[in-house]
């Protein structure tokens, strides 16, 4: 393989590491702030309140 060749293959994938290490920084900084754009904590207290029986006798479905 011709040298000049060699170079620009090491040149590229040297950028392609570069690329991926600061993907990997900015995911890092983004989820080590801790802050969320959706709030999970009422989320899951929504969600219980569809999902979850809302009474003691709450079990077959009353009939008509």
């Amino acid at each position: 393989m011709h040298p000049l060749m060699i170079h620009e293959l090491a040149r590229i994938k040297i950028a392609e590491e570069l690329e991926y290490a600061e993907r990997r920084r900015r995911y890092r900084a983004a989820t080590q702030d801790g802050t969320r754009a959706i709030d999970f904590t009422r989320l899951v207290a929504r969600v219980r309140l569809i999902v979850a029986p809302r009474g003691p006798n709450r079990g077959a479905p009353a009939e008509a």
